[in-house]
């Protein structure tokens, strides 16, 4: 394989995680408020769409180091991440498995984001008018997203397991 082939599949990581965790929320929460704002064509222009998604990438990046703190925190509180620190260390781990606890983590980060994003919305739209115009959806959405960000820490941690499992099943070496 080449040099630069391998170089863009080691890079996928970082590409899910900017796709997860910060283009898709921020370009939630960017259209989301140009929409409760009524400033939002029924069929968003090329321009318009072009703008919600740089505004969205950069709010995704503003919310990243909140977001990602607490996403960290509740997969500390886990209690696994010495079992992924272990498998990323050694060579003999699937690369797979690994990529998926990766995107497990990314999707995790994005399900908080987008949760934060809409209650920023929610938040700032009631302050304006405290009866807001804004659609029920908001709230739904929003309450999906913590139920969906906590479901993607717990299934981290279950590939997390996967991890370990063939560790835990092989029998003892013996030099």
């Amino acid at each position: 394989m080449s040099d630069t082939i391998e170089k863009v599949i080691e890079g996928l990581p970082d590409v899910w995680f900017d796709w997860y965790a910060r283009l898709v929320p921020g370009a939630l929460g960017v259209a989301a408020f140009a929409y409760a704002s009524g400033k939002l064509n029924a069929i968003p222009s090329a321009g318009e769409t072009l703008s919600i998604l740089v505004l969205g990438y950069l709010v995704g990046h503003l919310l990243q180091p909140i977001v990602g703190s607490l996403t960290k925190a509740v997969e500390r509180w886990q209690g696994k991440e010495g079992i992924y620190k272990r498998a990323k260390q050694d060579k003999n781990y699937n690369q797979d498995s690994l990529e998926k606890v990766s995107k497990a983590h990314a999707e995790a980060n994005s399900m908080l984001a987008c949760a934060v994003v809409l209650a920023f919305n929610s938040f700032w739209f009631w302050k304006i008018d405290p009866v807001p115009n804004l659609p029920w959806w908001f709230g739904a959405i929003g309450l999906y997203c913590i139920a969906a960000w906590l479901e993607r820490t717990f299934a981290r941690a279950r590939k997390i397991m996967d991890l370990d499992a063939p560790a835990q099943a092989a029998p003892a070496h013996k030099p």
